[in-house]
């Protein structure tokens, strides 16, 4: 068992992607037919907001089994 850093350049990756999808799912939100469809895609994009500033933190320590 080992434990390695992932790459400043995953974390980079994963946190734009989060950035992206919650920007779509905002825009989604305007134009939602509904209040419970506006409701679901904010609470959508909420989470992938955190997801981004959990990545903005910088590289994380993985855990890495080797069998």
């Amino acid at each position: 068992m080992s434990i390695t850093n992932s790459s400043t350049t995953d974390a980079q990756r994963h946190r734009a992607y989060y950035e992206h999808r919650e920007r779509q799912e905002r825009a989604l939100a305007l134009h939602a037919g509904s209040p419970e469809g506006r409701l679901v895609h904010l609470q959508l994009a909420d989470r992938y907001a955190a997801l981004a500033q959990d990545h903005a933190a910088g590289p994380r320590t993985r855990l890495t089994i080797q069998v």
